[in-house]
């Protein structure tokens, strides 16, 4: 038996598990959803049996790899019949059975795609990373996707497969000793050389992914390098760069390192500044002043455009926004409220310029991270002085000038997560801490225009 849990999942011997809006019910339909650690038992074992029965263990890449050949990678053969739409539609070929049970995003506690996706993880992991490998479904198309996702900030669920995980390859060992050493300083802008350490239990042969970038989760930059080592290229003075490697042997497994850090020569980018060569803004009848916040350039002020409704917004060639509180003088404080495709002018397309002027655009939730980075993750930095409550006060160090709204405020991103979620940073009145996740499309929420 397992007990129903709404806090965080703990090893405390009780298998606990949530369910969909905190309804048994939907336990009963779509199964628990669980943490990764919760599921795994807390264990990093490939193979283990984890929450399972005697004599069954949780499904690792591997097992995930031989499901999709039997399929031919046809995500509708494990769906249930009437699960998913159109081309998603499941006919249930192979008797899987899949029901799409949405998942739980933590801390939030936050739920959200029941009948659109699923998430089933695998016992596999990325050692030196949070990510655990999972299988991706949705009911809008066919596919099955194997990729890696943060297995106890996003609670999902899986299933069991019969029989005792044999080994037969072992992943790479962790890449280690890099150079530059993590927490460096003043490394070289121009080519610095990456250089690192790994290798395979079984004698393998190995290539290697490098991501590098200026946020906590790097970009990949480059994929099966051969050797050990990479060239930088030129890189920001004065900046932050966060760094992994991944190793992958000729089997199919493969295990990250760490993140590193280490910070380039020069001076610090400047914060809390006009930007120099564009003070301000003039956009349809407002100014908007500038700030420069290490090297990126954003608006002062949330972005006021559109004409006041009291209903839904539409793509009808109008811009239209919400006020706070539906009182247009609260627009004039804190700016218009936009669902997110009105946002972004009905464009997907990440970076897009959507209602900004020409030259911004609407951030990329990697630009939001970045200018995470440059605060430290103090989202007081990023609030106008005076704004919020105990640990939550404001001290605007970065100029950004945030304004709270009741509770909060939010800001959309250009980033979706998937066709009904969008990223977007939230700053609460009474914490400290900046929070970037998913929120659903039509909500409403401010407008912050960053520089091409």
């Amino acid at each position: 038996m397992s007990e129903i849990h709404v806090d965080h999942q703990t090893d405390n011997n009780i298998i606990e598990k949530y369910c969909y809006n905190n309804d048994s019910t939907n336990c009963n339909i779509y199964g628990g959803l669980y943490q990764w650690s919760e599921l795994m038992q807390y264990t990093d074992s490939n193979g283990a049996q984890g929450i399972c029965p005697d004599g069954w263990y949780i499904p690792t890449i591997s097992d995930f790899n031989r499901l999709l050949e039997i399929v031919d990678s046809n995500g509708n053969a494990l769906k249930s019949l009437g699960v998913g739409v159109e081309e998603g539609a499941g006919n249930n070929i192979s008797g899987f059975s899949l029901l799409l049970s949405g998942i739980n995003f933590l801390p939030e506690n936050f739920y959200m795609g029941l009948n659109s996706y699923t998430y089933l993880y695998s016992s596999t992991k990325e050692i030196g990373a949070p990510n655990s490998v999972r299988l991706h479904l949705s009911k809008f198309d066919n596919s099955a996707q194997i990729n890696y996702l943060n297995g106890d900030t996003y609670i999902s669920t899986a299933r069991c497969i019969k029989g005792s995980y044999i080994v037969d390859n072992y992943p790479p060992e962790s890449p280690n000793n890099p150079s530059p050493s993590n927490l460096s300083s003043n490394v070289p802008i121009n080519n610095t050389i990456l250089q690192w350490n790994c290798t395979d239990p079984d004698g393998d042969n190995l290539t290697y992914d490098v991501y590098l970038g200026r946020y906590h989760d790097p970009n990949l930059v480059k994929s099966n390098l051969s050797e050990a080592s990479y060239e930088t290229g030129e890189l920001l003075p004065g900046s932050q760069y966060f760094w992994r490697i991944v190793a992958k042997d000729s089997k199919g497994l493969s295990t990250s390192s760490d993140t590193w850090k280490f910070k380039t020569e020069g001076e610090s980018p400047a914060m809390n500044i006009p930007c120099p060569d564009l003070p301000f803004v003039v956009y349809e009848g407002k100014t908007y002043n500038t700030v420069q916040i290490g090297y990126q350039c954003w608006l002062k002020e949330n972005l006021d455009i559109g004409e006041f409704i009291s209903g839904y917004a539409s793509n009808n060639g109008i811009i239209e926004k919400k006020c706070w509180n539906a009182n247009p003088d609260n627009c004039e404080i804190y700016g218009g409220l936009y669902n997110w495709s009105e946002a972004m002018n009905y464009s997907t397309n990440a970076g897009n310029k959507g209602i900004c002027p020409d030259g911004w655009h609407i951030p990329t939730v990697e630009e939001l991270f970045i200018l995470e980075v440059q605060v430290n993750g103090n989202a007081n930095s990023l609030k106008a002085v005076g704004q919020g409550t105990g640990i939550g006060v404001g001290n605007n160090s970065s100029g950004f000038s945030a304004l709270i709204a009741n509770l909060g405020t939010n800001y959309w991103s250009s980033t979706e997560y998937d066709n009904y979620y969008s990223h977007q940073m939230s700053l609460s009145d009474d914490s400290n801490t900046i929070r970037i996740y998913a929120l659903p499309d039509d909500r409403n929420h401010s407008i912050r225009c960053i520089r091409d």
